[in-house]
């Protein structure tokens, strides 16, 4: 006669109740057990030993004890009933979560065994108070190892090794499905040491959506993709679709693993390949953070080693892609442990992306997987034309042409970058008009700029200059040395791309400028004035946080600096630059030796870079001469004349600032031989001065603005200086009437 079909279990909490039937049982006959032992008094402990758990179990049950009896022969039907329903499931595709979990981390019955034990306090308070009785302990309400082993012998044979399924290198240790209870730091914990269930695991099996709460901080938010990717990101998705397609072969899972690295100056678009692969491979994505990550080891919040573990469980169970941000700087400030990285793409899902900058391997590399590494260079202007046209279709703006020309031959970002710099600008236009908000040219600049801040880190400040031609107080032939250094400026893309001089230099394509002269002759207003008139940011360097005392974090500071500014396409300026561009020294110690290091990067770093680098100095024969042979350009800033001084006197006065009859610029201009940034102090603390008086600027207040100004500078005078003849102020001042 044929047997009747095996009804499978129709969810994974059919099966968990079942598993929880069982486990009922085996508690009675422990405890039926643990009664008839020979001795046993009331108020004496119910703990049982191993001995006593192999004693009691091996031996049959007295004739008279039938309860026994019944008890061992309902758990053996119901343990077979269980596993062919499960079977029956199983091969019906029915998901359930437990024989999921130890499919995923190659669980054996043992460790199923104390998955369930675990769970059941999680679930009901009538198994802690077992368990504590059990233990002989009220305070013990979760399973020790002893216990959990005790119950897994009512299914099966346990030898002594059964302790080693939790150890730390076993899967539940080693996955964190499982956490020790009070001490830790044991390779093995003990055997009456209590075990809790992994709260990510518990959700886990009662298929409750979740991520692991120790993680979740350093989870970055991965927005779904609304459109296409843009060329070349579908180039590689396409491939990589292609190869994965070829990988699964007819089964479920794929052959090998496979890991994309992503490198260069565009590694950051690698995410918009992830997320398009990702969403055609219908799966999720996590991103981590491994910087946030390895900064959180070290403030002791969570380990390197587990956390790193967890995000991999995570993807495994979700399942889900890993994509792993931070890579470079992670291996800097973690002093790039190979192994941890290695061990973990060994382990990881199926499909695994990294973002770096610098080109790597991994230094063993696993015959299971696929390793490919990208290398992703900066958009052109004609794709970031592209990019922006498309995220301009998804969102309201209102942008001419020419404004997303300009935008995209100013800012060189990645197009992961201008996406964020898009939802940046959007949220600016929203705040401007919540109920219809429209992103305009200005919230576009003003995005781009801000997005582009990051990659300085403090080692510069970006300026939107302000100045214009006319503050300028300079001689004739150097304003037009300035004009040329402009017109050279707008015509780089005819004379190197039109005519092809491109093709004739590798290096040193940028333009490089010095600007020498005294203090306060105007360096640092021209390169402003430069950078308005060529609508560009002027990024003025700060050589206090550059210069390191540490051997080497003066090169990184550098290449940090040079490749911010590449993106925004701004105008490097290095002032006190003798400080950093010095000539190089005789070696005669280590500190020399790392010291020109430090300039021959420099020189490399600058020669390679393709933009605007202005560098000022007070001192021009402090400058190396390697420096002094790349320079295209030398602008010499005199010392303003008395004529210049009188016009710097007056552009340094707004119009809007009430000045006294009395007053004699031209006095002042030939009485006191500054420089022009002396005389935007002066005017600025006589007008202070004046302010607190409650009248106009006068003469009074400029002439102690002026002694203050030459006790700053050290600067020796007599009072006589300061001293106006009495009948030559009153003649200015009648004058000044007639005139009116």
């Amino acid at each position: 006669m044929k047997a009747a079909p095996v009804a499978p279990f129709r969810d994974s909490r059919e099966y968990l109740a079942a598993e929880l039937g069982w486990l009922d049982r085996a508690l009675s006959l422990l405890l039926h057990l643990f009664q008839q032992r020979e001795g046993k008094t009331e108020g004496q402990g119910l703990f049982l030993s191993q001995k006593e758990a192999e004693r009691l179990l091996s031996q049959r049950p007295p004739a008279d004890d039938p309860e026994a009896d019944a008890l061992r022969a309902s758990l053996g039907r119901l343990r077979k009933e269980i596993f062919s329903r499960r079977k029956a499931g199983l091969e019906q595709g029915i998901y359930l979560s437990l024989p999921h979990l130890a499919h995923l981390f190659q669980l054996s019955p043992i460790e199923e065994a104390a998955l369930i034990v675990a769970l059941a306090p999680e679930l009901d308070p009538k198994y802690a108070k077992l368990y504590a009785y059990l233990q002989d302990d009220l305070t013990r309400k979760y399973p020790s190892v002893d216990l959990i082993l005790t119950l897994a012998r009512l299914q099966g044979e346990v030898g002594p090794q059964g302790r080693f399924f939790f150890s730390s290198q076993a899967p539940l240790l080693r996955w964190h499905l499982l956490h020790p209870i009070g001490e830790t730091g044991l390779p093995i914990p003990r055997l009456n040491q209590g075990v809790m269930l992994d709260e990510r695991i518990v959700a886990f099996l009662l298929e409750i959506a979740q991520f692991d709460g120790k993680i979740l901080p350093y989870l970055q938010p991965v927005r779904r993709r609304e459109a296409a990717p843009p060329s070349p990101v579908a180039e590689i998705v396409s491939r990589l679709q292609e190869l994965i397609s070829s990988q699964f072969q007819r089964s479920a899972a794929p052959a090998r693993k496979v890991v994309a690295y992503f490198y260069g100056a565009g590694a950051a678009d690698g995410r918009g390949v992830a997320e398009a692969l990702c969403e055609a491979l219908k799966i999720h994505l996590i991103e981590i953070d491994l910087t946030a990550l390895h900064q959180a080891a070290v403030a002791g919040a969570l380990p390197f080693g587990e956390g790193l573990r967890r995000i991999v469980r995570e993807a495994l169970l979700q399942p889900a892609a890993l994509y792993l941000s931070g890579f470079e700087k992670w291996r800097e400030e973690g002093k790039g442990d190979a192994s941890v990285m290695e061990s973990l793409l060994r382990e990881a899902s199926w499909l695994t992306f990294i973002e770096g900058t610098q080109p790597w391997v991994p230094g063993a590399l696993s015959e299971e997987s696929l390793f490919l590494p990208f290398a992703l260079s900066l958009p052109d202007p004609r794709r970031r034309i592209e990019g922006w046209k498309g995220l301009m279709k998804q969102t309201p703006a209102a942008m001419e042409k020419a404004e997303v020309e300009s935008l995209s031959l100013r800012y060189r970002l990645t197009l992961r970058e201008m996406e964020e710099a898009m939802h940046l600008a959007q949220d600016r236009a929203a705040l401007r008009s919540p109920a219809r908000p429209e992103v305009k040219g200005d919230d576009l600049l003003w995005a781009c700029r801000e997005r582009s801040q990051i990659h300085f880190g403090g080692l510069a400040r970006s300026m939107t200059p302000r100045a214009s031609w006319e503050d300028l107080v300079l001689p004739e032939p150097l304003l037009q040395q300035l004009r040329e250094i402009e017109a050279q400026v707008r015509h780089r893309p005819q004379v190197f791309h039109d005519w092809g001089f491109e093709k004739k230099l590798l290096l040193g394509k940028g333009i490089y400028i010095l600007f020498m002269g005294p203090s306060g002759t105007g360096k640092t207003l021209a390169a402003e004035v430069l950078a308005k008139t060529l609508g560009r940011d002027l990024l003025k360097v700060d050589l206090s946080a550059v210069v390191s005392k540490y051997i080497g974090e003066t090169e990184k500071n550098l290449q940090r600096i040079f490749s911010g500014a590449e993106r925004s396409d701004a105008i490097l300026f290095f002032d006190e630059a003798d400080a950093l561009f010095g000539k190089r020294s005789e070696v005669k110690d280590a500190h020399d030796r790392y010291a020109n290091i430090e300039v021959n990067y420099l020189l490399q770093r600058l020669e390679e870079y393709e933009g605007i680098v202005i560098l000022a100095t007070n001192f021009a024969q402090n400058i190396d001469e390697a420096f002094s042979r790349r320079i295209q350009m030398s602008l010499d800033f005199p010392f303003p004349n008395e004529a210049s001084r009188l016009e710097i006197w007056r552009k340094h006065l707004p119009k809007e600032a009430p000045l006294a009859d009395e007053v004699d610029l031209g006095f002042l201009a030939s009485r006191f031989k500054i420089s022009g940034g002396n005389i935007r102090n002066i005017v600025l603390n006589a007008a202070f001065l004046a302010a607190e008086a409650e009248g106009a600027i006068g003469m009074a207040h400029l002439l102690q603005a002026t002694r203050r100004e030459y006790e700053k500078m050290g600067k020796l005078y007599t009072e006589s200086e300061f001293e106006i003849p009495a009948a030559s102020m009153a003649e200015r001042v009648a004058s000044k009437r007639r005139s009116r």
